[in-house]
């Protein structure tokens, strides 16, 4: 089992909203119960209101540096991404989701939560607002 046991969104040039064209800050940290056996691809996205797709970023853990199949039970995994906002991305509030899926096949890893099964295995973390440029 993988579990995202802490995650943060950080401030972008200490402010406390976005713009367009800036990079969200997001950090996450896994643990595993056993050792995985594939080098899972993490993917974490930006959804407007309807769930589309905003922006998003995909790549192995800790900057390609941490594949899934070398992590082991009971080590904290940390793994930093930045979300590039599109330059024309209207003002609003988005929520911020992650996966785990194989890049060979595209499939994702099942997601539960407090309340069970997740849509789509995406995990909700949180909502960030963009404003107006």
């Amino acid at each position: 089992i993988i579990r995202l046991a802490r995650f943060a969104v950080l401030p972008f040039a200490e402010r406390t909203e976005y713009l367009p064209g800036d990079v969200v800050p997001v950090s996450l940290e896994w643990q595993v119960s056993e050792r995985p056996l594939v080098d899972y691809t993490v993917g974490v996205y930006i959804l407007d209101a309807s769930g589309a797709l905003q922006a998003q970023q995909d790549g192995f853990a800790g900057f390609g540096f941490r594949s899934t199949s070398i992590w082991l039970p009971g080590q904290v995994i940390a793994d930093n991404h930045g979300l590039l906002l599109p330059d024309d991305l209207p003002p609003g509030d988005y929520t911020i989701v992650v996966a785990l899926y194989d890049w060979q096949t595209g499939q994702r890893l099942p997601v539960s939560g407090s309340n069970g099964p997740q849509p789509d295995n995406l995990a909700a973390l949180t909502s960030v607002h963009i404003a107006a440029p």
